[in-house]
């Protein structure tokens, strides 16, 4: 009967009714089932990983380092950019390496060698070597060790007013005095009129064996306190050398080895045309961009250029008296560079006017 309380059906699924009859109680054990799983899926994935931990201050290391590099090459090109900056007038000039500066200045080279002839000597030659010299030494190493000798003596005159001294603070260095200075008197007045390297200069370092005839150190020291004469003759000794390699010549006057080496004017016209080049040479590689790796580079092609118009001539087929072994011509570097020139612009005119000619006379047979 419907009024009976056990058999009505239950809809919370009680005890009192049947297990199928229940319409909550499959959704209730779903819902159960559901939330246990996700209790379980929670459980077994537990706490974070602590590599992911680890990894976050790498990965913040990392971006501080990229945002200081960045940083750096902006402050860079800021530099580079700025005109007053040492980076940026440098960076102006040499940008990146550029190799026609360094060829431009090997074919001038070349053009002095092979246009250039040192050996063309017009009027006496002058000896250049000794007797029973072989050509192989003559073409070498005699223009370098000829003519060197130790230090030069040179006879001055010097013109004073009346009751005016000449000026010389001289020092006892050994067996006789040498200028330690020159202050205002009559020697100054004398170099003024000269340049640096004349060889009435006097200097500081020049020792003085003679002054008005005297000799000793005794007699120079009363002839410099003496006013009354208007012209004075000194007699000064000085070392070919330069002063930083004075050091190296022999304190008991005979030159050595190494001081005629480098006295001889085969040395002293090498070094003059090496410098003339070298110069040059600096340019070129300061503005071809590229290290101070390649400037030996550039001083060997001067060094080689100096050597050809430094070094001696050869010649067997002379007459009696005319030297085997002479030296070159040995002109200034700047007349040098004069003929090489014009000779390089009467070629280029040569080409020009009929190019045709030019090379069919070089290459063809019969067209010379």
């Amino acid at each position: 009967p419907e009024g009976d309380p056990a058999r009505r059906p239950s809809l919370a699924g009680g005890p009192g009714a049947p297990p199928s009859s229940g319409l909550m109680g499959k959704a209730g054990k779903a819902a159960a089932a559901g939330a246990a799983a996700k209790e379980g899926g929670a459980a077994s994935k537990g706490p974070p990983s602590s590599g992911k931990e680890n990894k976050a201050p790498e990965a913040s290391a990392a971006k501080t380092k990229t945002k200081a590099k960045a940083g750096k090459e902006a402050q860079a090109a800021k530099a580079q950019e700025d005109p007053s900056s040492p980076t940026g007038l440098l960076a102006r000039f040499r940008p990146t390496p550029r190799p026609i500066f360094f060829l431009a200045f090997a074919l001038w080279c070349a053009a002095v060698l092979a246009l250039y002839e040192p050996c063309d000597v017009k009027g006496k030659k002058r000896d250049c070597g000794y007797s029973g010299i072989t050509p192989g030494n003559c073409l070498t190493v005699a223009c370098f060790m000829k003519g060197g000798g130790g230090p030069m003596k040179k006879t001055v005159k010097v013109s004073r007013s009346d009751g005016s001294t000449l000026g010389l603070t001289l020092t006892e260095e050994g067996s006789g005095l040498v200028v330690k200075e020159v202050l205002e008197g009559a020697v100054s007045q004398h170099n003024a009129k000269l340049a640096a390297d004349a060889e009435d200069y006097i200097a500081p370092g020049d020792k003085v064996v003679k002054l008005a005839g005297s000799t000793s150190i005794g007699s120079i020291k009363k002839a410099m306190a003496d006013t009354s004469e208007k012209t004075v003759e000194l007699e000064v000794q000085r070392s070919r050398l330069p002063r930083l390699l004075q050091w190296v010549q022999n304190p008991k006057g005979k030159p050595n080895m190494v001081e005629k080496l480098l006295t001889s004017p085969g040395s002293v016209y090498f070094g003059k045309v090496w410098f003339f080049n070298a110069k040059m040479a600096f340019a070129c590689w300061l503005v071809s961009g590229y290290s101070l790796a390649s400037l030996p580079m550039y001083f060997s092609l001067s060094a080689a250029v100096a050597w050809q118009l430094a070094r001696c001539c050869h010649d067997e087929n002379v007459g009696g008296g005319v030297p085997h072994c002479y030296r070159g011509k040995r002109e200034p570097m700047q007349d040098v560079f004069q003929k090489v020139w014009s000779q390089i612009k009467d070629f280029g005119t040569k080409v020009q006017s009929d190019p045709r000619a030019y090379f069919e006379g070089l290459f063809v047979p019969g067209k010379r």
